[in-house]
């Protein structure tokens, strides 16, 4: 298993509510901080992310790899979304 969330920085086909159950935790999280902005209330229902360039570099002996990505929505189609602090994944 990859680095979670690492695959936002591949070329993908979103959708957005699996996206919110994958990162349920996540985004329940940045909800609770007092300093977040406050949550949207519609959001896209897809969207889209297209790998860009990748640079490996080595801090010691450890490897690492820079990654770039581009995000837009697909398509015009909005859809609610429910705050996580009054729900679960799954709803």
């Amino acid at each position: 298993m990859g680095i979670r969330g690492a695959e936002l920085l591949e070329t993908a086909f979103v959708d957005t509510m699996v996206h919110r159950e994958r990162f349920f935790d996540w985004w329940r999280s940045w909800e609770r901080d007092p300093k977040s902005a406050r949550p949207p209330s519609q959001v896209p229902r897809n969207f889209r992310t297209r790998a860009g360039c990748r640079a490996p570099f080595e801090v010691g002996e450890a490897s690492w790899e820079l990654r770039v990505a581009a995000i837009a929505v697909d398509g015009d189609e909005m859809i609610a979304w429910p705050s996580t602090l009054a729900s679960g994944p799954n709803l």
